[in-house]
C-alpha cells in the first residue's frame, strides 16, 4: 500500500487550485490550517482533551517558505477523525480563515489526484449525523489544470430536509478548497430531490383528475423543498378560482378563454386537451367571439401532439369572417397553406399583409412559396431585399446560398457565378460547381 498524505503544495494549487496538506508521517493526522497564529492556539485548546493530544506543525511550500500552522493528533479511525472535523467546524472557534485538511495519497495525475480528493471529502462526510450516503464529483476544466466545479450530493437518513445538516456540509466543504468560489461548490440533498420530485408528479395526477386543491397543496410541499414552482402555483390558483367563479355564471364564455388561456400555458396547466375543450365551450356559448376561433387554430396550428394544418386553417378563417383583416392571422394562414404544400394559396394570403412587409421572415416566407412555383426571379428580388436590410451571419449565409442557387435555376449565371464566393460548398456541389 502506498502512504497517505495529508499534503499543502503550492504548485498543486495552480493544477487543482485545493489546499492540501503534505506529511510524511501517517501516524498522524493533520486536522487543521490556518495562518492566524492566534487562531491556531484557539484550535489547539479546543482539540486538547485528556484523552487526545495535540501538536502545532509549521506548514512550508516547496521552497520552505512557512504558509501556515497545522494542527495535527494521533491517528484515529476514520469515523473519529470526522467527529473531530464536526467539532472544529461547530465551534465558535471556526471562520473563514481555517482550513480542512483532505487525507488524501499524492498522485502526480491530476485526474486521480481529484478523485482521491473526492473519496477524502466522502469519508469525512459519511460519519456527520444524519447522513447515509454522499456522493462527491470534482469537475476539472478543460485543461484539467483546476477545478471548474465540486458538486455534493447526500442523502439523509430520515428522508427530512435538515438545513443544519446542509450548512455543515458546505462549510466542510468551503474549508476543504479555501481557494475556490463558495458559489461553485453544489451541495445539494438527493432525498430532498426526490421528495420534491415525487410530490410534483403526484400534483400532476390529481390535477389531471381535476382534483385542484390537492394538487396544489402537494405543489406548495414540493415548493417549499425548493423555490422551482411559482408560476405553477400561480396558475393553478387561478384555475381554482375561475372554476369556482364558472360554477357561480356557467354561461359566461370569458371565463372559459381565460381558463383556456391558462391551461395553454406550459408548466402544470400545460393541457391543451383541456384548452381546446374550453375554447369550444366558449364558442358554444357565443359563436361570435373571435378569439377561441384564433386560438384554437394556434393549438393545431403549432402545437406537436395536436398538429393539424387544415383544422387550425378553418379555425383562422372563421376567426378572420368574424373579426375582419388582421395582419397577424393572414400570416398564419399563409403558413399553413405553405406547410401543406400549396405555394399558391399562402401567396394569396401572404400579399394580404398590409403593415411590416419588409420583415425578414416574411420576404422569406414568399421567397420560398415562389420558388416552388418556379418563379425564381420573384424570389430572387425579396431575397436581395433581405440581404439588403440583414447582417446576421447565419441567416444571410442561408440567404445567399438560397440566392445562388435560385439564380443558376433562373438561368442567371452570371450573377450566380459572382456570389459563389460567398456560399456554402454544398451549394456549389448542387449546381454542379466545384468550390476551391
Amino acid at each position: 500500500m502506498g502512504k497517505k498524505f495529508c499534503f499543502l503544495l503550492s504548485y498543486i494549487i495552480v493544477f487543482l487550485s485545493i489546499y492540501l496538506f503534505i506529511t510524511f508521517n501517517p501516524s498522524y493526522y493533520l486536522v487543521a490550517a490556518t495562518k492566524n497564529p492566534a487562531k491556531a492556539n484557539q484550535i489547539q485548546e479546543l482539540l486538547t482533551t485528556k484523552n487526545r493530544s495535540t501538536t502545532r506543525i509549521l506548514i512550508t511550500d516547496t521552497t520552505n517558505n512557512k504558509t501556515a500552522t497545522g494542527i495535527k493528533i494521533d491517528k484515529i479511525s476514520s469515523k473519529k477523525y470526522s467527529k473531530v472535523i464536526l467539532e472544529i467546524l461547530n465551534s465558535p472557534v471556526f471562520d473563514e480563515t481555517v482550513e480542512i485538511p483532505i487525507d488524501v495519497r499524492y498522485s502526480k495525475n491530476i485526474n486521480t489526484l481529484a478523485k482521491r480528493a473526492e473519496r477524502g471529502c466522502e469519508n469525512v462526510i459519511k460519519y456527520f449525523d444524519g447522513v447515509k450516503n454522499v456522493g462527491v464529483y470534482i469537475i476539472l476544466n478543460k485543461h484539467k489544470k483546476e477545478i471548474e466545479n465540486i458538486n455534493v450530493y447526500y442523502e439523509t437518513i430520515d428522508k427530512q430536509a435538515d438545513d443544519k445538516l446542509q450548512n455543515t456540509i458546505e462549510k466542510y466543504m468551503q474549508a476543504a478548497f479555501r481557494s475556490i468560489d463558495p458559489d461553485r461548490i453544489n451541495v445539494e440533498n438527493i432525498s430532498l430531490i426526490e421528495t420534491r420530485i415525487s410530490k410534483h408528479n403526484q400534483a400532476l395526477g390529481e390535477y389531471e383528475t381535476k382534483n385542484y386543491k390537492k394538487a396544489l397543496k402537494l405543489l406548495e410541499e414540493a415548493q417549499a423543498i425548493e423555490p422551482l414552482y411559482d408560476k405553477e402555483i400561480e396558475n393553478l390558483k387561478n384555475i381554482i378560482n375561475l372554476e369556482e367563479k364558472i360554477a357561480k355564471n356557467p354561461n359566461d364564455y370569458k371565463l372559459y378563454i381565460k381558463k383556456a388561456d391558462i391551461e395553454d400555458e406550459y408548466g402544470i396547466t400545460f393541457d391543451v386537451q383541456a384548452a381546446a375543450k374550453d375554447y369550444e365551450k366558449a364558442i358554444e356559448l357565443n359563436p361570435q367571439a373571435g378569439v377561441p376561433y384564433e386560438k384554437l387554430g394556434d393549438i393545431y396550428a403549432f402545437l406537436i401532439l395536436t398538429k393539424d394544418n387544415k383544422k387550425a386553417i378553418e379555425y383562422y378563417q372563421k376567426a378572420i369572417e368574424i373579426n375582419g383583416d388582421n395582419d397577424i392571422l393572414f400570416e398564419k394562414l399563409g403558413l399553413q397553406y405553405q406547410q401543406i404544400g400549396d405555394p399558391g394559396k399562402a401567396l394569396e394570403w401572404y400579399n394580404k399583409i398590409q403593415t411590416a412587409t419588409n420583415r425578414e421572415g416574411l420576404l422569406y416566407d414568399k421567397a420560398e412559396c415562389y420558388a416552388k412555383l418556379k418563379k425564381y426571379d420573384k424570389a430572387i428580388i425579396l431575397l436581395d431585399k433581405i440581404l439588403s436590410q440583414n447582417d446576421d451571419e447565419n441567416f444571410i449565409q442561408d440567404v445567399i446560398n438560397k440566392n445562388v442557387y435560385y439564380n443558376f435555376k433562373a438561368k442567371n449565371y452570371r450573377k450566380a457565378m459572382d456570389d459563389v464566393k460567398n456560399c456554402s460548398v454544398w451549394v456549389c456541389k448542387v449546381i454542379g460547381i466545384f468550390k476551391r
